[in-house]
């Protein structure tokens, strides 16, 4: 349970700092079928550059600048000062479950919490 709790809490932190992501949508209405995972292995297939990855994040509605994206907020998968995002998804999708296929659903939120951090 622990190790959960320090998952999201750093899956959090670097998403928040990384991305502005408003309150409301990193705790509120972030899905894990909004977000994609590209891992640096993938790079070369989405024409990044060899060891580069990357998340994709759809948002609300409201808070898209144009409607026709489908990923609003692109962070790298790691970042040149050691921020990894990428590694967090992968670490709390592993606790959960959900890299696995698990009983936990991609419609479910990604910061459910159910106490104060």
């Amino acid at each position: 349970m622990l190790q959960l709790e320090i998952a999201r809490a750093a899956l959090a932190n670097v998403v928040a700092w990384l991305g502005w992501l408003p309150a409301m949508e990193l705790f509120r209405s972030l899905c894990w079928c909004d977000i994609t995972v590209n891992t640096p292995a993938d790079g070369p297939v989405l024409d990044l550059p060899v060891n580069v990855g990357a998340l994709q994040f759809r948002l609300l509605e409201q808070t898209k600048t144009d409607r026709t994206c489908t990923a609003d907020l692109i962070l790298a998968y790691s970042t040149i000062l050691g921020l990894r995002p990428g590694l967090w998804v992968s670490r709390l999708q592993g606790l959960l479950g959900l890299a696995y296929g698990g009983t936990c659903g991609l419609e479910d939120l990604v910061f459910q919490h159910h106490k104060q951090w």
